[in-house]
Protein backbone atom coordinates (compact mmCIF):
# COMPACT_ATOMS: atom_id res chain seq x y z
CA UNK A 1 0.00 0.00 0.00
CA UNK A 2 1.69 3.37 -1.32
CA UNK A 3 0.72 6.39 0.36
CA UNK A 4 0.72 10.14 -0.67
CA UNK A 5 1.73 13.33 0.32
CA UNK A 6 0.32 16.49 -0.15
CA UNK A 7 3.76 18.14 1.22
CA UNK A 8 5.25 19.93 -2.05
CA UNK A 9 8.28 18.89 -3.39
CA UNK A 10 11.12 21.60 -2.85
CA UNK A 11 11.97 23.66 -5.95
CA UNK A 12 14.97 21.87 -8.13
CA UNK A 13 18.33 24.74 -8.95
CA UNK A 14 18.09 26.01 -12.10
CA UNK A 15 21.58 27.31 -13.55
CA UNK A 16 21.70 31.04 -14.00
CA UNK A 17 20.87 31.94 -17.07
CA UNK A 18 23.13 34.63 -19.83
CA UNK A 19 26.73 35.01 -19.93
CA UNK A 20 26.81 33.54 -16.30
CA UNK A 21 25.85 30.47 -17.69
CA UNK A 22 27.42 27.81 -15.13
CA UNK A 23 29.40 25.30 -17.23
CA UNK A 24 29.88 21.28 -15.50
CA UNK A 25 32.55 18.93 -16.62
CA UNK A 26 31.23 15.11 -15.90
CA UNK A 27 33.66 12.23 -16.72
CA UNK A 28 32.03 8.96 -16.59
CA UNK A 29 32.95 6.32 -18.94
CA UNK A 30 29.93 4.70 -19.13
CA UNK A 31 28.21 6.07 -22.05
CA UNK A 32 24.70 5.93 -21.35
CA UNK A 33 25.11 6.66 -17.84
CA UNK A 34 27.46 9.56 -18.92
CA UNK A 35 24.09 10.62 -21.88
CA UNK A 36 21.54 10.15 -19.20
CA UNK A 37 23.36 12.38 -16.43
CA UNK A 38 24.55 14.99 -19.21
CA UNK A 39 20.63 15.22 -20.13
CA UNK A 40 19.52 15.66 -16.60
CA UNK A 41 22.04 18.37 -16.17
CA UNK A 42 20.89 20.49 -19.37
CA UNK A 43 17.30 19.78 -18.24
CA UNK A 44 18.04 21.52 -14.90
CA UNK A 45 19.91 24.58 -17.39
CA UNK A 46 23.55 23.63 -17.36
CA UNK A 47 26.16 24.12 -20.00
CA UNK A 48 27.47 20.36 -19.89
CA UNK A 49 30.61 19.10 -21.65
CA UNK A 50 31.00 15.11 -21.06
CA UNK A 51 34.36 13.65 -21.09
CA UNK A 52 34.75 9.40 -21.10
CA UNK A 53 37.87 9.23 -19.32
CA UNK A 54 40.58 10.89 -16.74
CA UNK A 55 42.71 11.83 -19.69
CA UNK A 56 40.31 13.52 -21.84
CA UNK A 57 38.94 15.57 -18.94
CA UNK A 58 42.19 16.81 -17.86
CA UNK A 59 42.33 18.76 -21.13
CA UNK A 60 38.64 19.81 -21.14
CA UNK A 61 39.26 21.54 -17.63
CA UNK A 62 42.42 23.68 -18.93
CA UNK A 63 40.34 24.28 -21.97
CA UNK A 64 37.07 25.56 -20.29
CA UNK A 65 37.76 25.82 -16.75
CA UNK A 66 34.28 24.47 -15.51
CA UNK A 67 32.68 25.70 -12.67
CA UNK A 68 32.19 22.11 -11.24
CA UNK A 69 33.61 19.02 -12.40
CA UNK A 70 31.90 15.80 -11.73
CA UNK A 71 33.67 12.50 -12.12
CA UNK A 72 32.52 8.62 -11.40
CA UNK A 73 35.11 7.19 -9.05
CA UNK A 74 35.48 3.51 -11.30
CA UNK A 75 37.06 4.10 -14.33
CA UNK A 76 39.80 2.26 -16.64
CA UNK A 77 42.79 3.67 -16.34
CA UNK A 78 43.13 6.66 -14.44
CA UNK A 79 39.95 6.38 -11.50
CA UNK A 80 38.26 9.21 -9.93
CA UNK A 81 40.16 9.82 -7.05
CA UNK A 82 43.57 10.25 -8.88
CA UNK A 83 41.75 12.24 -11.42
CA UNK A 84 40.35 14.90 -8.52
CA UNK A 85 43.92 14.25 -7.13
CA UNK A 86 45.65 15.62 -11.11
CA UNK A 87 43.11 18.30 -11.03
CA UNK A 88 43.58 19.80 -7.58
CA UNK A 89 47.26 20.05 -8.67
CA UNK A 90 46.61 22.02 -11.51
CA UNK A 91 43.66 24.12 -9.98
CA UNK A 92 43.53 24.08 -5.90
CA UNK A 93 40.18 25.82 -6.12
CA UNK A 94 38.34 23.45 -8.53
CA UNK A 95 34.71 22.40 -7.41
CA UNK A 96 34.78 18.50 -7.69
CA UNK A 97 31.33 16.13 -7.24
CA UNK A 98 31.77 12.17 -7.26
CA UNK A 99 28.96 9.82 -8.96
CA UNK A 100 29.14 6.44 -8.28
CA UNK A 101 27.80 2.76 -8.01
CA UNK A 102 29.89 2.21 -5.14
CA UNK A 103 28.72 1.72 -1.61
CA UNK A 104 28.90 4.25 0.58
CA UNK A 105 31.27 3.08 2.76
CA UNK A 106 33.78 2.00 0.35
CA UNK A 107 37.23 3.26 1.02
CA UNK A 108 37.42 4.76 -2.59
CA UNK A 109 34.22 7.24 -1.77
CA UNK A 110 36.12 8.13 1.40
CA UNK A 111 39.17 8.80 -0.68
CA UNK A 112 37.54 11.50 -2.64
CA UNK A 113 36.21 12.87 0.13
CA UNK A 114 39.49 13.58 1.74
CA UNK A 115 40.98 14.53 -1.79
CA UNK A 116 38.52 17.40 -2.12
CA UNK A 117 35.33 16.19 -3.44
CA UNK A 118 32.28 18.59 -2.46
CA UNK A 119 29.84 15.61 -2.44
CA UNK A 120 28.90 12.08 -3.31
CA UNK A 121 26.06 10.80 -5.56
CA UNK A 122 25.56 7.31 -5.40
CA UNK A 123 24.16 5.35 -8.45
CA UNK A 124 21.00 4.70 -9.49
CA UNK A 125 20.16 8.22 -8.21
CA UNK A 126 16.95 10.34 -8.72
CA UNK A 127 16.47 14.03 -10.35
CA UNK A 128 16.03 15.38 -6.37
CA UNK A 129 18.89 14.00 -5.67
CA UNK A 130 21.18 14.71 -8.73
CA UNK A 131 19.77 18.80 -7.59
CA UNK A 132 21.22 18.82 -4.02
CA UNK A 133 24.59 17.56 -5.05
CA UNK A 134 24.81 19.92 -7.22
CA UNK A 135 23.83 22.64 -4.61
CA UNK A 136 26.00 21.42 -2.06
CA UNK A 137 28.91 21.45 -4.33
CA UNK A 138 28.37 24.51 -5.86
CA UNK A 139 28.19 25.98 -2.18
CA UNK A 140 24.71 26.68 -2.75
CA UNK A 141 23.15 23.96 -0.20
Amino acid sequence: MSSTSSAPKPALHRAPSGPEETCILLVEDDEECRRVIVRSLRGLGYVVCGAGSARAALAVYQALQPALVITDLFMPGCDGVQLIHDLKRMDPGVSMAVVTGLLPGDPRVRAAINGGARAVLFKPFTPEELDEVLGVALGEG
